[in-house]
């Protein structure tokens, strides 16, 4: 079986030596299309792996980009507010 293509980039920035961190929305973006990805690889027939794996996988993928896009939000407002709730 061969992998399923998943066009993508994700620019990263060194923090230190060893460490490099990237932009939340690039990170969801690629969680995001590596998920859309798979679906259409499924709805077109390029590959043999279970539908309902899948599925349940790219749904997995999606919820966890959701809660990176909440916690993300959530920091923006503390930030703004000072620190203070």
């Amino acid at each position: 079986m061969s992998p399923i293509p998943v066009p993508f980039s994700l620019p990263l920035i060194s923090t230190a030596p060893g460490e490099f961190a990237a932009r939340a929305t690039d990170l969801t973006g690629l969680l995001r299309r590596v998920a859309d990805g798979w679906l259409e690889a499924v709805d077109d027939g390029t590959t043999a792996l279970d539908p309902g794996t899948v599925e349940a996988l790219a749904g997995a993928l999606g919820d966890l980009a959701d809660q990176v896009d909440v916690a993300c939000i959530d920091a923006a407002g503390t930030a703004k507010q000072g620190g203070t709730r």
